[in-house]
């Protein structure tokens, strides 16, 4: 089978494998035809064991999970050392595995088209009366899961209504807590400002409402996976506050756009918006920042960067390939050599 599989493996230009258990032995392969090998990594070691945190009630099954993950972590290094490239969604996986494979390549994953995206128009429409003094328009949309902190959007909302901050939230989504986060709403009485809106259509419905409906986009994850939700939501020109995962706080830095705050702390996150409330032209501001950064990392901008570093990569084989051809026997043999040994 696997002589078989080198067989495919050498009619490719380049070969796309994930960072994967199952696909540790890619890159090996890859060296052995002679085919560049390039990785897609999404979620970092760290990452990783926050999902299993979540996931793993008795602590034995949790601390064998982890050995497992470390055990593969090793692995994964080990795979990359003898990949050609890594693309590597959001900069927590980037910045772990940078410098281990020949070319890096950090990108933001998103569905969003640029003529899907918010206007210049669109901002100044729905800001139009930010100053007036009108209630905030808050929004989540997404799995309503612990690890998404979902279960801390009605604690949140509680915190702004005795903060007299007058606002919406509209949370849009479905999961495990959303009973219990409807019951929450009721028992605290948060019906006039809270609305359950359930899974809208992502392109019909969720994207109209926060092009023209948002004002700020409330992001509790717990988890630093590279979630498309970041980018998404930025495209509709809507800057988001959230828990200062690491995934979110990389987004931050590299857009200057976004309030990132510690984890775990939903009194905080309602401080910044009553702060924000205060003074709204940072909303705006941050808004334009967070659209211009979507539009430089739209679907079609990030798939061509990608394509690019394939294709690149592919001609950098063929070079190589050909070079060879044109080499004394002897030479070409120990070239191959020292091509495999790196």
């Amino acid at each position: 089978k696997k002589s078989n599989f080198s067989d495919q493996l050498a009619v490719a230009d380049v070969v796309l494998a994930s960072v994967y258990w199952r696909q540790n032995h890619i890159s090996q392969l890859c060296q052995n035809v002679n085919v560049p090998c390039v990785y897609v990594s999404e979620y970092a070691f760290k990452t990783r064991c926050q999902m299993e945190k979540t996931r793993a009630k008795n602590k034995l099954v949790f601390l064998r999970r982890i050995f497992w993950h470390w055990s593969q972590e090793r692995q994964h290094r080990r795979a990359l050392k003898l990949a050609n490239g890594l693309q590597a969604n959001g900069t927590p996986t980037y910045n772990d595995y940078l410098g281990l494979a020949q070319k890096s390549l950090l990108y933001f994953d998103s569905r969003v088209e640029k003529m899907q995206m918010a206007s210049s128009d669109d901002l100044i429409q729905r800001y139009k009366d930010i100053d007036s003094g009108r209630p905030l328009r808050l929004a989540f949309s997404g799995r309503l899961l612990a690890i998404k902190g979902a279960d801390h959007l009605p604690v949140i909302a509680q915190y702004l209504v005795q903060m007299q901050v007058p606002f919406t939230m509209e949370i849009c989504g479905d999961g495990e807590l959303f009973d219990s986060m409807a019951k929450q709403i009721d028992a605290k009485n948060l019906g006039e400002h809270v609305h359950m809106r359930g899974v809208l259509d992502f392109y019909k419905q969720l994207i109209p409402l926060m092009k023209h409906d948002v004002d700020l986009f409330v992001c509790p994850h717990r988890q630093g996976d590279p979630s498309c939700t970041y980018l998404e939501t930025m495209s509709c020109g809507v800057p988001i506050v959230g828990y200062d995962n690491a995934a979110f706080v990389g987004v931050c830095e590299h857009s200057d756009a976004g309030w990132a705050v510690p984890m775990d702390r939903p009194k905080q996150v309602a401080q910044q918006i009553a702060q924000l409330h205060k003074d709204r032209q940072q909303i705006v501001e941050h808004a334009t920042e967070s659209l211009d950064f979507a539009k430089s990392h739209s679907f079609e901008e990030t798939f061509s960067r990608r394509v690019d570093q394939l294709i690149e990569l592919a001609r950098c084989s063929y070079d190589v390939k050909a070079q060879i051809q044109t080499m004394p026997s002897a030479i070409k043999k120990v070239s191959v050599m020292k091509e495999i040994a790196q």
